[in-house]
């Protein structure tokens, strides 16, 4: 009886084990389904593949109210630079990517830079966003924006479409504009300059409140320094460039020091002229605080 038993046991662990090899094999419908590739196609192949997914962001930042505002782009979770260098009045951001077929996660912000504070904004889909074969997902906005450069609307969606990948190249709701190219500009320029984004460069002005410049005894040099470096410095109210940076200011005149990366919180200085005596120069290095999300 109980060599019986054991061999029924034997026999009734072997059929289980049959049934679950079994199990693992896939029909072709399944595999398709499941299967994964091992590893990514070579950068030369997939740089032959047609883009699938273009997204485009309309009327971010301008000379006027808009000036500095910016998005961002999240795929999956992950941030994903435009295809175009960044700078301080880009209007229009795009983004050409080739993925595999599925579903992703695609949201966007937008970013309101004020003197004080950072607001932002989302730009999300009201469906699941699919890459499918053989056709080209297109997502567009243009953003409405009242007169202090803030959106009209709570909630900001972006248009979705699908087009066969036969079509031609992207047609989106409006052809963006051409994007400015940085400039230098004197200081007395009321406009602001064109800078590329997160680019730390030296660079020597005048600054005051007047638009003559500032020389001789009553100049006084700013050596202005941030960790990290890059960050866009204003004096008055005026851009003057990126740090590390030297702007030249009158000493008879108080002055007010603004420091702004993206990412970081605002720095705030109020020079006062007292500040400036028996000083040719001074240095001003800052650490900025990185703001957490």
């Amino acid at each position: 009886m109980h060599r019986s038993t054991l061999f029924f046991g034997i026999l009734l662990s072997a059929s289980v084990l049959f049934a679950a090899c079994s199990s693992g094999r896939l029909t072709t419908q399944k595999a398709s389904q499941k299967l994964r590739p091992i590893a990514p196609l070579p950068e030369r192949e997939q740089a032959q593949m047609p883009v699938n997914l273009h997204i485009q962001i309309d009327n971010v930042a301008d000379a006027g109210s808009s000036y500095r505002n910016f998005v961002t782009l999240y795929i999956n979770g992950k941030e994903i630079a435009p295809d175009a260098p960044e700078h301080n009045l880009q209007s229009s951001y795009e983004y050409s990517l080739r993925l595999q077929p599925g579903i992703y996660e695609v949201k966007a912000e937008y970013h309101v830079v004020g003197f004080w504070k950072e607001h932002v904004y989302a730009i999300v889909t009201d469906e699941p966003v699919k890459v499918l074969p053989n056709q080209r997902t297109e997502l567009f906005i243009r953003l409405q924006k009242n007169a202090s450069g803030f959106p009209t609307k709570k909630k900001n969606f972006f248009s979705l479409r699908y087009v066969p990948l036969s079509a031609s190249a992207p047609q989106m709701t409006q052809a963006p504009a051409p994007a400015p190219q940085p400039e230098e500009r004197s200081l007395t320029s009321k406009s602001p300059i064109l800078t590329p984004k997160h680019h730390g460069h030296e660079h020597v002005h005048t600054s005051s409140h007047s638009d003559v410049p500032v020389m001789g005894a009553e100049a006084v040099i700013l050596q202005i320094n941030s960790v990290p470096v890059g960050a866009d410095v204003f004096v008055d109210d005026r851009f003057v460039g990126q740090t590390p940076i030297r702007a030249t200011v009158s000493r008879k005149e108080g002055h007010v020091i603004q420091i702004t990366r993206r990412g970081f919180r605002d720095y705030l200085k109020v020079l006062e002229p007292e500040e400036f005596r028996g000083r040719d120069h001074l240095k001003i290095i800052v650490k900025l605080n990185r703001i957490e999300r």
